[in-house]
C-alpha cells in the first residue's frame, strides 16, 4: 500500500480557476501519480503553481496532439478518439475542448481513475493488465497513447501494439510515444538487446503497479517499425524527438491484403526474373 497524499484545498482552488476559464473541471484526484510526480520533481514547491502547471501542461498536450492528429488526417471528419492509459485525466479532460464535436473516450487500469473521470465528464472505461483481455465497448478512429509504451516490458510491448490495432476502425490512426535515441543518454546509455529493446524495473512513477510490469523502456526506431508491421500497422510518421525527449510514432491500420507476401528465396528469384525478363531478352 502506498501512503495516501492529500491535495490541499488551495491547490484545487487554483486548478479550478484555470479550468473555469475553458469550461473544464479543475478537480485533481488525490491519487493522481502524474500530479505528484511533477510536484515532487519541480524545483518550485509552491502548491498553487503545481496545480496550475498540471492543468496548463495537460491542455498544452491535448492541443499539441490535436494538431498532430489533424495533420495526419483521420479516416473521417467526425472521428472517435480513445485516450489509452489516460491516468486521472490530465489530458483527457481537455480533449473535448481541443477537438469539439469529436467522440472522446478514456481508458485506464485504475478503477479510481475511471470513476473520477466519469465524475468530471469524461466517458471512461476500465482497461486490463493483460492485453488480450482489453475489450473496449466500440472501435475507434484514433487511439492516443502517451507515455505508455515508454514503460512496458518486452513480453507485453508487442502484445499491446497488436491489441490496440484490433481496436481501430479500418484506416484508423494509432499515435504512441516512445523512449528512443533522444532520451537514451538521460537513461544512462543502456545497452539494448539484439532487437533494439531495453527495459529496467528500477523506476516507475506508478507506485501501485509492480515495477516488473511497468518500469522504464528504451526502444530503437528499428524495433518499433518491425513490431508495427507485424501488428498490421503502417508507419505514417516519426518525430524524433517529438514532444520533449519522447519520440512520436504515428501508425495507421493497414489493409493486410495490400501487403506483399513474404518472399522465400525461390519466390524472390522468380519475382526478379519476371521483373527483368524483358531487359534480359533485349
Amino acid at each position: 500500500m502506498t501512503e495516501m497524499r492529500k491535495i490541499a484545498p488551495s491547490e484545487i482552488e487554483a486548478s479550478n480557476s484555470v479550468g473555469s476559464q475553458f469550461g473544464v473541471s479543475g478537480l485533481i484526484h488525490d491519487n493522481d501519480f502524474m500530479y505528484w510526480f511533477d510536484y515532487d520533481n519541480s524545483k518550485n514547491k509552491d502548491e498553487s503553481l503545481a496545480s496550475v502547471r498540471y492543468m496548463l501542461e495537460g491542455r498544452g498536450l491535448a492541443h499539441f496532439f490535436k494538431d498532430h492528429i489533424i495533420q495526419h488526417s483521420p479516416s473521417r471528419n467526425n472521428f472517435s478518439l480513445l485516450d489509452f492509459a489516460s491516468g486521472y485525466g490530465r489530458v483527457s479532460r481537455w480533449m473535448k475542448e481541443a477537438l469539439p464535436g469529436t467522440q472522446i473516450f478514456a481508458s485506464d487500469v485504475h478503477q479510481d481513475a475511471i470513476s473520477f473521470m466519469s465524475s468530471i465528464g469524461v466517458e471512461a472505461f476500465k482497461s486490463s493488465s493483460v492485453p488480450e483481455e482489453f475489450t473496449p465497448p466500440c472501435q475507434f478512429d484514433v487511439i492516443l497513447s502517451v507515455s505508455f509504451f515508454t514503460h512496458m516490458p518486452k513480453p507485453t510491448w508487442s502484445r499491446w501494439l497488436k491489441r490496440l490495432e484490433k481496436c481501430l476502425n479500418p484506416g484508423g490512426l494509432l499515435v504512441i510515444t516512445t523512449h528512443g535515441d533522444p532520451i537514451w543518454h538521460a537513461m544512462g546509455s543502456p545497452r539494448p538487446d539484439e532487437d533494439g529493446f531495453y527495459f529496467t524495473s528500477g523506476y516507475s512513477e506508478q507506485k501501485d503497479i509492480s515495477v516488473t510490469e511497468y518500469g522504464t523502456t528504451y526502444t530503437s526506431l528499428e524495433f518499433v517499425v518491425a513490431r508495427a508491421r507485424e501488428a498490421g500497422l503502417r508507419v505514417e510518421g516519426i518525430r524524433s524527438p517529438g514532444h520533449g525527449n519522447h519520440d512520436i510514432i504515428t501508425l495507421r491500420k493497414a489493409d493486410r491484403s495490400m501487403y506483399p507476401s513474404a518472399f522465400s528465396p525461390p519466390t524472390m528469384l522468380t519475382f526478379l526474373k519476371n521483373k527483368f525478363r524483358k531487359r534480359i531478352i533485349r
